[in-house]
Formats: C-alpha cells, sequence, structure tokens
C-alpha cells in the first residue's frame, strides 16, 4: 500500500531530487529514467540479500552508463524499499559484465544488524590480503569459496578493505555496491561513482587472488 500511494505521488508532486539526479546525467551524458518497479527489472532474478522483502519495491533516479576500457555497463539507482513500519532507501551502484561468471559471493561489514546472515550455509572463506583492513572490517561468504579466490583480485579486495562500510555482493554478471540503508547525497555521487568505476577496474584488470 505505501508503495501504491508512492506511486500515486510521483504523479502528483515533482521530486527536487530526481530533478537533481536527471540534471547531473544530462550533464554527464548518462541515460536516465526515473523511475522502475522492481519486479521488473532484470535485477530481481539475482536475488541479492539488499533487495529482500515481500513489501513493495522501487527503483528511482536511475542513471546508466558505460566506462572507457570496460566491457560492462553500468547503473546508480535509488532503491526503496516500503516497508510495514517505514521506508527503507539505499543508493545502489550495479555494474553487469555478460562475459563474468562470479560464484555468488557477499563481502559486508562485519555488524550486529540482523539485516545481515550467512546467505550460503558455509563457513566464510580465508581471504588473507595485503591490506589488514579488509580482514578486520569485513566478513565474505560465497556459494564456491575456490572459484571466488579464482575470481577476486588484490587490487580488487585491497581497495574494498580501504572502504569500511560498503558491500559488495555478486552472482554470475552482476555486482552490487551500497552501504545498507544509507541514500548519498547528490553532491557525492559522482565521487563514489568514480571511486566504484576503479573499484570494478581493479577487479576486472587486477592480479588474480588464489591464497
Amino acid at each position: 500500500m505505501r508503495a501504491f500511494f508512492d506511486d500515486i505521488n510521483f504523479l502528483l508532486r515533482p521530486d527536487k531530487r530526481q530533478k537533481q539526479i536527471k540534471r547531473l546525467a544530462k550533464e554527464s551524458g548518462w541515460k536516465y529514467q526515473a523511475r522502475r518497479h522492481y519486479d521488473k527489472d532484470p535485477i530481481k532474478s539475482y536475488q541479492f540479500q539488499i533487495f529482500e522483502g515481500r513489501s513493495g519495491k522501487r527503483l528511482k533516479a536511475i542513471q546508466s552508463f558505460k566506462a572507457r576500457a570496460l566491457q560492462g555497463a553500468f547503473r546508480v539507482y535509488d532503491f526503496h524499499y516500503f516497508g510495514d513500519l517505514n521506508t527503507k532507501t539505499t543508493t545502489i551502484f550495479e555494474y553487469y559484465n555478460p562475459d563474468a561468471v562470479w560464484p555468488a559471493f557477499l563481502i559486508k561489514p562485519k555488524s550486529g544488524l540482523r539485516f545481515w546472515k550467512n546467505l550460503f550455509g558455509e563457513e566464510n572463506p580465508v581471504i588473507l590480503t595485503a591490506t589488514p583492513e579488509l580482514n578486520e572490517s569485513y566478513e565474505v561468504s560465497t556459494t564456491d569459496a575456490f572459484a571466488l579466490k579464482e575470481s577476486l583480485t588484490e587490487e580488487f579486495l585491497d581497495s574494498l578493505g580501504d572502504e569500511g562500510q560498503w558491500a559488495v555482493e555478486a552472482k554470475e554478471s552482476v555486482l552490487v555496491y551500497y552501504i545498507y540503508g544509507q541514500q548519498l547525497p547528490v553532491n557525492k555521487l559522482l565521487e563514489r561513482i568514480e571511486t566504484f568505476v576503479h573499484l570494478v577496474h581493479d577487479l576486472e584488470t587486477g592480479r588474480p587472488f588464489l591464497k
């Protein structure tokens, strides 16, 4: 019901944040879509943890673009989950590469939040990197620890370890990056997009991690 009223409100009242992001997309030469039902979007088929829940879900202020030297495509959007008590909004950074074959994995900040859980019913794989921050701040779960170690790179893990709060989920050809429950301010989007593009570049071009 909350999602239904939000749909009506979208038609009747202009959204300042969406206007700002639309202008940002235009200035950057990116594609823009104001709104999309989660159930009608391809991201639904990957069943990432961030999108779990039975209530209404919407993707808003969707920016789509490509980056030089990378094969895949990027999207950035606000994911709105309309629960019974309140609305939870998370800004999602998404990368799609049809040639990727990532095993399902979740690299998440160590936290007592009930939101976080081990999705795959197995112990976390041991991943040690040159950056101790990753081992101190993150937990890793996956469907296939060996395949994950083949897929990840030293540069990617070191860069993510410096982030501290950002989670990464991936499966098959899609990777998403976010802080659960955080809607990023518009004036911070470009900086974070650049960080995310560099992170993906580290994942696709870095040295394989096999420890």
